[in-house]
C-alpha cells in the first residue's frame, strides 16, 4: 500500500537515510581504496559516525540529497572522496529553506574552482545557455543534438556537463539523451527567490525565449526546411514508404525537435506575436514546409493545437494579418491533415488547389503548386461549415456524442466498433471492440469519465473514456439495445431496448437498479432530465413515458403522436420535454404534467 512521504514518521526516514549513506559511502571507500596506492587509501572508519549523522541531518526529509551527495562524492572527475565530502559539509545547516542549496550548491561551486572573476561571467552565461536549456526541454536531447540546436561547437555540451554527472544522467553514447536525475535540480535553478543568492540562477522565460529563437533560426534555413525535404519527387507517394532512416537523415533530431516544440517554447517564454514579427515572417515563408516535416515525423495533427496556442498569444491591436493567417491556417490543416498525413507532398498539390479561392494559405503559397497541374478545379470563395471529416469506420455511422468537457467525440458504427476521437484535432484515440453486432448508440457520462455503447447484440458496454478499457458489460435485455443515456449526476445509466423495456443501471458498478415496463412496442430513445430526477422514454407504440428516475415509478404517459416516437429530450431547466415522431410531428410537453403545450408538423 502506498504511503506519502510526509506521512512517514521522521525517525523512520532518518533511519533509512542513515542506512543508505553508510552503505553507499562504504562502497565508495572500498572502490576508491582499490584504485589507489596504500598511502592514499581512506581509513576503514571513513567517513565516521559523526559525519554520517551530519549528512543525515542535512538530508532529512530529502532522500534526493543523500543520493546526489553520494554521486558527487564518488565523481572522480571532481576530486577525491575526502575532498568532495568536505565541500558538502561546508553547507551543513538545519534550515529547511536551504536544503536544496546544500544538495546542489556543492555540485555547482566546483564549476567555479580556479576561475577568475573576469572569466566567471562567461562561464555562468554558458551554463545558462546549456544547462538552462537542458532543464526546460520539452523532450530530452542527446549531447550531439543539443550542440546543433544551440549552435555551439560539437562536443561543447559534452564537455560542459563533465562535472555534473551527480545531477545529470549523461550517457556515454553521444546519440542518447541527457536527463535530469531529479526534477528538484530544475526547481532549484529556476527558483525566483534564489535569483540573488544562486549565481547559476536561470531565468526560465528568458531560457525559453532563447530556445524559440534558435528553433526558428534553424527552421528558417532552406537546407533544414524546404519542399520535398525527403526527395519523394511525386506527391502521391505515401509517407509509409519512407523508412525512418531516410527521414532522420533529412530531418535530424534537432530539426525534428524544433518543428515539434518551437511553439511550446514561445508560449512558455510569455511572448506575444504580432504582424510581420519573427513568427509571422517564418509562417509566411515556411508554413507548408513545417507541416510537411511534421507529417514525416508523424506529428502533423499536433499542429492544430500549436496553431491554437499561437492564436492565444496574439497581440490584440497590431495583429490583424497574423490573426487572419492563423485562422485560415487552422481551417487548412483541419481540412487536409488526413490526406497530408498519408502523403506529405499533397500539401502542395491537392490541398492548395482544393482550398477556397480566398484562402490566405492558398494565395500565399500559390507558387508551390506543381507546374503539371494546368487546370485547377473550381472551388468556393470561402471555407464552408465543415471543419473536418473523420474517416476510419468500415460501416455506416449510427450515433455520435461529445464528452461534456468537449475533449472527446465518440462514434458508433455498423462495423461493430466505437471510435473515440480527439475533438480538437480529429486524431483517433481509441477503437473500442467487443460488441458482436452493430452499435446503435453512444453516450458519455456527465463527468466525461465513462462512455456507454448500445448494440444489436442485446448488451450495453461501459468503457473508461480516457483509456478505452472495458469497465462493464451490462446484460439483461432480450432484444437489441437502441439507446443509452447517463443521468446528469453520472450515477445512473439508462438503456432502451426493442424488448419494450427500459433498464436503469448503477453506472459505477453495473448493477441493475430498475426494469421499467409499460410500453407495448420497442423503446427507441431515453433521456434524463437535467436535475436527474426524471427519465423519459420514447417508443414505437406512439407514446412517451416519464418515470421517476430514482424508484422507477411511472409518472405520466404522453399520448398524441400518430406515429412511432423516435427521440426525446429535456430542456435544461427540466420543465419541458420534446419528442420527435416518425409521423413528421414534433411535440413539446410539460415534464411535470401531461399537458401538451406545443406541436409542429
Amino acid at each position: 500500500e502506498g504511503l506519502a512521504l510526509h506521512q512517514i514518521p521522521e525517525p523512520i526516514i532518518k533511519e533509512d537515510i542513515s542506512a543508505f549513506l553508510e552503505h553507499q559511502l562504504a562502497m565508495i571507500r572500498e572502490d576508491y581504496n582499490k584504485s589507489v596506492t596504500q598511502n592514499r587509501q581512506l581509513p576503514a572508519y571513513w567517513p565516521g559516525h559523526t559525519t554520517i549523522q551530519s549528512l543525515v541531518r542535512m538530508a532529512i526529509p530529502l532522500f534526493i540529497f543523500a543520493t546526489t551527495v553520494c554521486r558527487f562524492i564518488n565523481d572522480r572527475k571532481c576530486g577525491q572522496p575526502k575532498d568532495q565530502l568536505a565541500k558538502v559539509l561546508k553547507y551543513e545547516t538545519r534550515s529547511q529553506a536551504s536544503k536544496l542549496d546544500a544538495t546542489y550548491l556543492p555540485v555547482l561551486d566546483q564549476l567555479l574552482v580556479g576561475v577568475t572573476i573576469s572569466e566567471r561571467r562567461g562561464l555562468v552565461e554558458e551554463f545558462r545557455q546549456i544547462i538552462g536549456s537542458i532543464i526546460i526541454l520539452a523532450s530530452p536531447l542527446s549531447t550531439t543534438s543539443l550542440d546543433r540546436l544551440l549552435g555551439v561547437p560539437e562536443g561543447t555540451v559534452d564537455s560542459r556537463t563533465d562535472l555534473l554527472h551527480s545531477v545529470l544522467s549523461v550517457p556515454s553514447r553521444p546519440d542518447h539523451p541527457i536527463r535530469l536525475l531529479h526534477l528538484s535540480f530544475r526547481d532549484f535553478l529556476v527558483d525566483t527567490e534564489k535569483r540573488e543568492t544562486n549565481p547559476f540562477w536561470v531565468d526560465e522565460k528568458d531560457a525559453h525565449n532563447k530556445l524559440v529563437t534558435r528553433c526558428l533560426k534553424l527552421l528558417s534555413t532552406s537546407e533544414n526546411l524546404k519542399k520535398d525535404i525527403c526527395n519523394l519527387r511525386t506527391p502521391e507517394r505515401p509517407r509509409a514508404d519512407v523508412d525512418k532512416q531516410t527521414i532522420d537523415s533529412h530531418l535530424p533530431t534537432n530539426i525534428q525537435y524544433a518543428c515539434q516544440y518551437w511553439v511550446y517554447h514561445l508560449k512558455e517564454s510569455g511572448s506575444i506575436i504580432c504582424d510581420n514579427d519573427q513568427v509571422h515572417n517564418f509562417l509566411k515563408c515556411h508554413f507548408l514546409h513545417w507541416l510537411e516535416s511534421l507529417s514525416f515525423i508523424g506529428r502533423l495533427r499536433e499542429s492544430i493545437g500549436m496553431v491554437d496556442n499561437l492564436m492565444a498569444i496574439i497581440e490584440p491591436i497590431k495583429s490583424s494579418q497574423i490573426s487572419r493567417f492563423l485562422h485560415d491556417a487552422k481551417r487548412f490543416i483541419l481540412a487536409y491533415c488526413s490526406i497530408a498525413d498519408l502523403s506529405p507532398l499533397q500539401l502542395y498539390s491537392s490541398a492548395l488547389i482544393f482550398a477556397p479561392k480566398n484562402s490566405i494559405i492558398r494565395n500565399t503559397f500559390q507558387n508551390y503548386i506543381p507546374d503539371w497541374i494546368v487546370q485547377e478545379p473550381n472551388t468556393d470563395l470561402e471555407w464552408d461549415a465543415v471543419l473536418q471529416t473523420l474517416e476510419g469506420h468500415s460501416g455506416s455511422v449510427c450515433s455520435v456524442a461529445f464528452s461534456r468537457d468537449s475533449r472527446l467525440l465518440a462514434s458508433a458504427s455498423d462495423d461493430n466498433t466505437v471510435k473515440v476521437w480527439d475533438a480538437a484535432t480529429g486524431t483517433l484515440q481509441q477503437t473500442l471492440e467487443g460488441h458482436r453486432s452493430w452499435v446503435r448508440s453512444v453516450a458519455f457520462s456527465h463527468d466525461s469519465k465513462l462512455l456507454a455503447s448500445a448494440s444489436y447484440d442485446n448488451t450495453v458496454k461501459v468503457w473508461d473514456a480516457a483509456t478505452g478499457t472495458l469497465q462493464q458489460t451490462l446484460e439483461g435485455h432480450s432484444g437489441s439495445v437502441s439507446s443509452v443515456a447517463f443521468s446528469h449526476d453520472s450515477r445512473l445509466l439508462a438503456s432502451a431496448s426493442d424488448d419494450n423495456t427500459v433498464k436503469v443501471w448503477d453506472a459505477a458498478t453495473g448493477t441493475l437498479q430498475q426494469t421499467l415496463e409499460g410500453h407495448s412496442n420497442a423503446v427507441s430513445s431515453v433521456a434524463f432530465s437535467h436535475d436527474s430526477r426524471l427519465l423519459a422514454s420514447a417508443s414505437y407504440d406512439n407514446t412517451v413515458k416519464v418515470w421517476d428516475a430514482a424508484i422507477g415509478t411511472l409518472q405520466q404517459t404522453l399520448a398524441g403522436h400518430s406515429g412511432s416516437v423516435r427521440s426525446v429530450a429535456f430542456s435544461r431547466d427540466s420543465k419541458l420535454l420534446a419528442s420527435a415522431s416518425r409521423s413528421r410531428g414534433t411535440a413539446a410537453w410539460s415534464a411535470l404534467s401531461p399537458s401538451h403545450t406545443t406541436r409542429s408538423c
